[in-house]
């Protein structure tokens, strides 16, 4: 086997490392862990948290875009027999519903998640979806 045969295949082994993944960064990185007294999830590390309020049961976060994301846990007022969409994430079930204000460029989305008659919802911009639906995968009561 000459030398350029030889680099041929070292290249094309290198590129197939790089190709399937073996060098893509850690995505847990990504994600922060929220840990209260009454719940825990994990949510973007790029959103900031900005206040929290256990008597209210309400957490604020902002995203990179400076979007607002509450989440509520304990909430009364999510009627979560009345969304229209049931879905499924990680054999978790949520409920769907996005709203969109006449006049605003934006359409916000509710997730809600009713575990053991206590609501766990997660309200933002449909944008910030797939950081809401973390939130949703991964949290848990105390």
């Amino acid at each position: 086997m000459d030398k350029n045969t030889k680099i041929l295949i070292g290249v094309i082994i290198v590129l197939a490392v790089v190709i399937s993944g073996c060098t893509s960064e850690n995505k847990s990185s990504s994600y922060k862990l929220y840990n209260g007294s009454a719940v825990s999830f994990e949510y973007p590390s790029s959103w900031t948290l900005n206040n929290e309020s256990e008597k209210y049961e309400w957490i604020s976060f902002t995203t990179e875009d400076g979007q607002n994301i509450r989440v509520g846990y304990g909430v009364d007022e999510v009627v979560y027999e009345n969304f229209p969409e049931t879905k499924e994430i990680n054999n978790r079930t949520y409920k769907r519903l996005e709203t969109t204000v006449e006049g605003m460029d934006t359409t916000f989305l509710t997730l809600v998640v009713r575990e053991n008659g206590r609501d766990f919802a997660v309200l933002g911009s449909l944008k910030d979806e797939e950081g809401m639906l973390k939130l949703i995968e991964t949290f848990q009561f105390k």
